[in-house]
């Protein structure tokens, strides 16, 4: 009797949309919405997983999405979890909203950030790249739709493509897909921003684990030179530290040891 529904008794006229909002409507003037919880018990949910049609276990999933929203710490690492699967199960790749696809993939990506807090890199890049999959189910209609998927597509791939060095190494297929998707935020045409520089270290250091150490000495002298007319410290000192090992590998040692000194100068200035 708590359970405020029984399968097969009351749908497929309406529409699953229809026939939830029902139940959820009269359960809640009858008994309160949190009845229409009671269904998640041991034992009961995979029973009832299995005999919902996929439309309606997508319903099921947006609801207790929602429910959980509202009843859940976000702060909690767990909480996230939680969020990211059931608003991924609520995506219908048929007809897929932009408010639970956009759900989905920024609660996995936060969990993603979660798991690479307590060094668990591999899961990390694991949730980022379900994140990534996600959001090729983003409805793409017209202009703003596409540029919006690909703006959020770059952040997620901006913060998953140095964890790649960590975990495979750089120079390794995985860290080159990682960096070549984020070719975007590095223009041909302009000094790059920081999270452009970012993306040329990076980019640099697979460069280096390829062995390809003139093609990446030029990359770190356009560090230099964004340094020079954006005049940001940050950037020319960014493409100091990786001209050093092209320097060191080509023999050129007199202007390795002389970008070393203005790196050790910038330490000292620094106090550290």
């Amino acid at each position: 009797e708590n359970v405020p529904f029984k399968l097969g008794g009351w749908g497929g006229h309406m529409g699953p949309e229809a026939d939830f909002k029902a139940v959820a409507e009269k359960v809640e003037s009858d008994t309160g919405l949190r009845a229409l919880y009671k269904i998640v018990v041991p034992g009961l949910l995979e029973s009832t997983r299995e005999a919902l049609l996929k439309s309606y276990q997508r319903v099921w999933h947006k609801l207790v999405a929602e429910y959980y929203e509202a009843a859940l710490d976000n702060s909690e690492s767990t909480a996230r979890l939680v969020l990211a699967h059931h608003w991924e199960q609520a995506t219908d790749r048929m007809r897929p909203t932009q408010d639970a696809v956009l759900q989905a993939a920024g609660y996995m990506h936060s969990a993603a950030k979660t798991a690479e807090g307590v060094s668990m890199m591999s899961d990390a890049i694991s949730l980022m790249q379900r994140s990534c999959r996600i959001l090729q189910h983003l409805p793409h209609e017209g202009k703003e739709g596409q540029e919006l998927c690909e703006n959020v597509k770059l952040q997620i791939l901006a913060d998953m493509a140095p964890l790649t060095l960590t975990v495979y190494g750089p120079g390794s297929t995985e860290s080159m897909a990682a960096y070549h998707g984020l070719h975007r935020l590095v223009p041909q045409d302009k000094p790059v921003d920081d999270l452009g520089v970012r993306v040329l270290a990076g980019i640099c250091e697979n460069l280096y684990g390829r062995q390809l150490y003139e093609a990446g000495a030029k990359l770190a002298e356009r560090m230099v030179y964004s340094g020079r007319v954006t005049d940001k410290d940050l950037h020319q000192e960014v493409g100091w530290a990786c001209m050093v090992p092209a320097l060191f590998h080509t023999g050129d040692f007199l202007s390795m040891f002389d970008y070393m000194d203005k790196i050790l100068a910038v330490f000292r200035a620094a106090g550290t």
